[in-house]
Order: structure tokens, then sequence, then C-alpha cells
């Protein structure tokens, strides 16, 4: 339940030691009702006033993580708006941005495509490959993380986890063309082996991420965790772990209370770390955080792209994690600031009329997959 902000005892014991109430049950208590008439009314009454202090960053476990289904572009932009409203009014002094992820089952895990299709463990070999035949692409990527984005533009496997600023262009991608859990293509009439229930419902993820997640493109950290990506699997797993052999070492962990005591293989790891970082920045000094490895950032990269402007896009980027559920995030580093995490689903048969729908907006391939080639290939299937 410690998802976006702090348990709602722990503001409650705020409010009983500010004397709102004359026991911590009754604190309690009063929170819950007014986050419950939050959720029903979306308003606030005047005699709230003297506990919405309370309810600010504050996690509500009894809000159901799945909004309900939609059949419509209509309905699907009522379910947002109520909602973003809804924490608008629960967290009128919390600075938030929502992000938006359209998936084509509801069954699919929330992976990266380097771990959907069990590359990691060769992802530097897969960028240099990609740079070495397109040199050309790559020539104004100024950073590696400008490099793992343009990867992850031309479809390369990366650890980047694509999300969107925009709710309806996230809806398109749950109900257009979609990659499946090894990372393949999946066209909206097909589904993997072993997967046949993968279209019978899409899903839309929608994250509600504290400002305290947000980073920008050329921040220091993410240039660590960017770089992080060139290290073979080894060493990485050295730096997340403290060995090579996976046993975690708790000195590592970002909870951790036991002395830091890192061994040889872990100081030359992160002094290859900073060599790649350095060579990008000069000035940065060697003074990277190993707590950041355990956190989840979120980077909305330059619009050097068509594509990127186009989808809105944004990333997800973690060291350690490879499943983006917030409540595996939150088991893992209960202190970091961490998304709300809430799910809509979309009947199979629904997606051809919202697909439709969404064009009437202005939603489609062609404006979605910017480019000759996807372009050409939307003209000709509307003329068929």
């Amino acid at each position: 339940d410690q998802i976006f902000g702090v348990p709602i005892h722990q503001r409650a014991r705020e409010a009983f030691e500010d004397g709102f109430a004359s026991t911590i049950e009754e604190c309690q208590q009063a929170i819950e009702d007014l986050a419950l008439r939050i959720a029903v009314k979306g308003t606030l009454n005047e005699s709230d006033s003297g506990i919405t202090k309370y309810t600010s960053n504050v996690a509500f476990p009894f809000m159901d993580r799945n909004l309900g289904t939609i059949k419509s572009v209509s309905q699907f932009q009522d379910v947002i708006d109520k909602h973003v409203h809804l924490f608008e009014c629960i967290f009128p002094k919390r600075r938030f941005q929502v992000y938006y992820r359209g998936i084509g089952c509801s069954k699919w895990p929330l992976n990266t495509s380097l771990d959907r299709a069990g590359l990691r463990h060769i992802e530097p070999e897969l960028l240099r490959e990609l740079i070495k035949i397109e040199p050309e692409e790559f020539r104004d990527a100024s950073s590696i993380f400008d490099q793992l984005v343009l990867a992850r533009h031309h479809s390369l496997p990366a650890r980047l986890l694509d999300v969107t600023k925009n709710p309806e262009v996230a809806l398109y991608f749950a109900c257009k063309v979609t990659e499946g859990p090894r990372g393949r293509v999946i066209h909206p009439c097909e589904s993997e082996e072993g997967h046949d229930d993968c279209e019978r419902n899409a899903q839309v993820q929608v994250l509600i991420c504290p400002a305290e997640m947000i980073k920008p493109y050329d921040s220091d950290t993410i240039s660590v965790l960017a770089a992080m990506s060139l290290l073979g699997g080894v060493e990485e797993e050295v730096l997340l772990t403290g060995c090579p052999d996976g046993e975690p070492a708790e000195w590592v962990r970002p909870d951790s209370r036991h002395p830091w005591h890192p061994g040889p293989d872990y100081l030359e790891a992160m002094h290859r770390l900073f060599h790649f970082v350095a060579r990008e920045k000069p000035y940065f000094e060697n003074a990277i955080d190993p707590r950041d490895f355990f956190r989840v950032f979120v980077v909305e990269p330059r619009r050097s792209f068509t594509r990127l402007r186009a989808q809105s896009a944004a990333f997800l980027v973690s060291a350690f994690h490879r499943s983006f559920k917030a409540e595996e995030i939150a088991r893992n580093g209960p202190k970091f600031p961490i998304y709300d995490h809430y799910t809509i689903d979309i009947p199979r048969d629904s997606k051809k009329d919202i697909i439709r729908q969404l064009s009437y907006v202005q939603i489609n391939d062609e404006t979605m997959l910017p480019g000759l080639q996807p372009v050409a290939q939307a003209i000709a299937d509307r003329f068929r």
C-alpha cells in the first residue's frame, strides 16, 4: 500500500501530534472519510479545511487499481478526466505528472523490450552493432542516452520502457500493432505461442509519477544509468549485487545499515562505469551514488526525431529493476519515490472501433509513425 506516498497511519500520527483529534484512530478515520468523499464527489467541503493538509502525499490503499473497462474513446477520456481530477484533489500541493503506456494484452508483463526478448546479456553488442552499421544515423546522438533512445526509435531492444504523456497515444498503441511478451511485433489478429488469450483484452497503464522521479535527459544520474548499458553482464551484476555470482550483498542495497565494504571487482566495475560517463561529460566527478541503481526514473528525451514529438514520448529507466510493476519496485526500495500504478481495460471487440474514432482526431499510423516507409504503408492500407 506504500506506493504513491506515505502510509495513512503516518499522516494520522502527524494529525494526532498536532492536536487534530484525541486519538490516532480518530485522525485516521477522518483522513479516510475525506478521501472517500473526494473519490465519490471529486470535491471538498468547507468543513474539510482542518484535515486536508494531512491528505497531501498520502497513499490510499482502498483505491481500486483497475479504473474499469472502456469501449470507446469518449469513455476513455471520461475515465482519465475523472481520475486525474481526483488525484489533483487528493494531492493539491503535490507536483506530479501522469504518463501512460498502451499494451496489446493485459496479461503481458511491464518489462522492457530488452528483457522481453531475453537479450540483456548481449546489450552492449546490440548497440555497438547498430552504430557500426548505421553510423550516420547516430551522428547527432551526443550521449549514451541519446543513442539508446535512437536505437529504441528504430525498434532495437533496449533497457528503456516506452511511455507517453498523451493518453490517446497510449490508447492507439494498445489497440494497434503491439510488441509481444518476447519483443516480437504482433498484429491485432495474431497471438504468440502460449499466449492465446493475449488479444482478448488490451490495456492502458496509467502511471502517476511524483516530480522527484522525473529527470532531465542530460542529468548526470541518467548518464550513469545509460552508461551501464555498455558494461558486460558480469560487471553490471557486480554493481547490483556486490559479487559476480548473483548473491546479493546487503551493503549495496539502498536501505541497508551495513558498513560499506566494496571488493576489488566492484571497484573495477565502478571505475569502468565512471570512464564511460566521463567520455561524454569530461567534468563528471567520480561520485556515483549506488542507491540510484535501485531507483526508477522517468526521462523525457530531446525531441530530435519526428516520431518522438508525435508520440509525446518519455521513458522509464532503471539499472536494477527488470519489472516496472509498482509493487515490485516498492519492495526493493521502499524509501524511494515511486509512481501510483493503475490500469484501464479494453475488450478485443472494441479495438477496431477505437482505432476508427482515434483517426477522426488525427491519431493514426501516419501521425504516430511518421517516416516515408510507415506513411507509404498507411496510405496503401487506406486505399485497399
